[in-house]
């Protein structure tokens, strides 16, 4: 066995139970390591944690030997062999942890790295991306990018764009970048609009002033220079608006507009937008049908009138107070005229009737005319507009083959409809067809039906129905 060396040049300095060395002419950072033993001339001595510098040790434990300052001591310098066994312990403990198993049991394949997942446990993943970025010649200002699984390349990242990506919020993101025309967060402590000179959306706990009236708007203020800028000012649905040029405010004014639009064919109750202040209601009466044409013998024509159109009947309302009209849709006439379409609240009644229908056509071998069916009337409205009479039906008989004329009325028209065009049919004997075009949209009166040569009737088209146009505004 080895006799143990010692080292006790200088004097040493610690306190009871403490753990500070201080040396005094001692050399001990080349002399002394970690695991040596300080105070062997008091007996046993205590190992040492660190050797801090040449007058410096902290002791593992407390010093039990009682004060000293400045006396004789003793280390004893721990053998080399001693070390190498304490060292080979500590491996084989680490190397049993389950470390080294796990290590041993793993699959060796390219392109893999070792991962340890926990205490005696580990795995292999992929080394390719790893590999991809080592592959780069890194450059100034570029970045690294996967373009694909295992493969990456460099892209541009300006100064610029880095002053942004240290931002740590999107306020914070927008000053960096400048954005002074941007609108700011909701500030509280605005009271006068016209002392605004800041982007951004406003509130206050009191009426704003120079307001479009005395009331907590919420406000909107943009501007592209203290002597030119635009706000917006929104209170219960409603939105005023001004702007400010070469450092003067215009007066406020309602951003108003259609907000709806309804077509009513069907009768029914109509329930105006809750924001909408004002309405231009529309109605159009129901178009009357056509006259027939009509013979009893191979030698007479008969021609019918069209049919009348309805009338129109128009009116701008306020709608403080009001919110809903009646609305009853004329039918257009099939046989007869057309029926009145009627619109009704507290303070409107408004009436447009349907046209007339045509007149049957006269069952004649000589030339026959019949008129067309009478115009509808309006009341009630800011503007009352007649309907169209329908146009005369005119027909010609003839005891000569391929002599027979016959031209049924047009039916009339209103500004929201066409009406039917008349039938029209010549030649032999052969007997016409009533063939009266269509009418389209609200109010047209039918076109007036023809028959000719062989005893028969042929109808007049029917009129189109009514109906109902609401505009609403605010």
């Amino acid at each position: 066995m080895p006799t143990p060396s010692f080292y006790n040049t200088g004097t040493a300095t610690v306190a009871a139970s403490g753990t500070a060395v201080t040396g005094q002419g001692t050399a001990w950072l080349n002399s002394i390591r970690p695991g040596d033993l300080f105070g062997t001339h008091k007996g046993a001595g205590i190992r040492i944690a660190s050797v801090n510098s040449n007058t410096s040790l902290t002791l593992a434990y407390a010093w039990l030997g009682g004060a000293q300052t400045a006396l004789p001591y003793e280390i004893q310098i721990t053998p080399d062999s001693a070390r190498m066994q304490e060292t080979t312990r500590l491996l084989l403990e680490q190397l049993t942890n389950g470390n080294l198993s796990a290590l041993a049991g793993l699959s060796w394949s390219a392109d893999k790295l070792i991962r340890i997942t926990g205490a005696g446990a580990a795995d292999l993943i992929d080394s390719k991306n790893i590999a991809s970025l080592a592959g780069l010649t890194g450059a100034a200002d570029r970045v690294p990018y996967f373009t694909a699984a295992g493969a990456m390349t460099l892209t541009p990242m300006t100064e610029a764009a880095r002053s942004v990506m240290d931002d740590t919020t999107v306020g914070a993101m927008r000053d960096t970048i400048g954005g002074t025309s941007g609108l700011g967060a909701i500030a509280t402590t605005a009271t006068d609009l016209n002392a605004i000179t800041s982007n951004g959306w406003y509130i206050s706990a009191s009426p704003f002033t120079n307001a479009p009236t005395a009331a907590f708007y919420l406000v909107e203020h943009v501007q592209s220079s203290t002597a030119t800028a635009f706000q917006r000012a929104h209170l219960n649905g409603n939105t005023y608006y001004r702007r400010k040029a070469s450092s003067v405010w215009s007066a406020w004014a309602l951003d108003g507009g259609l907000i709806a639009l309804t077509v009513r064919v069907t009768s029914g109750t109509h329930t105006f937008n809750p924001l909408a202040n004002t309405a231009l209601i529309i109605g159009i009466g129901a178009g009357g049908a056509g006259g027939n044409g009509s013979v009893a013998s191979t030698t007479n024509a008969s021609a019918g009138g069209g049919g009348g159109s309805g009338a129109v009947v128009m009116s701008n309302i306020s709608l403080a107070g009001v919110t809903s009209v009646a609305c009853v849709i004329g039918a257009g006439g099939t046989g007869a005229g057309g029926t009145t379409t009627v619109i009704q609240s507290g303070i409107i009644n408004l009436n447009a009737a349907g046209g007339g229908a045509g007149t049957n056509g006269v069952d004649s071998g000589v030339i026959g005319i019949v008129a067309g069916g009478s115009p509808g009337s309006a009341s009630g409205g800011d503007i009352n507009i007649s309907g169209e009479a329908g146009g005369s039906g005119w027909s010609q008989g003839s005891t000569v083959a391929s002599t027979f004329n016959t031209m049924g009325g047009n039916g009339g028209s209103t500004p929201y409809g066409n009406g039917g065009a008349g039938a029209v049919s010549r030649g032999s004997p052969s007997g016409g067809a009533n063939g009266s075009a269509a009418p389209t949209g609200f109010g047209g009166g039918g076109g007036g039906g023809v028959r000719f040569g062989f005893a028969a009737t042929n109808a007049g088209g029917n009129g189109a129905g009514g109906g109902v146009i609401i505009m609403e505004y605010r």
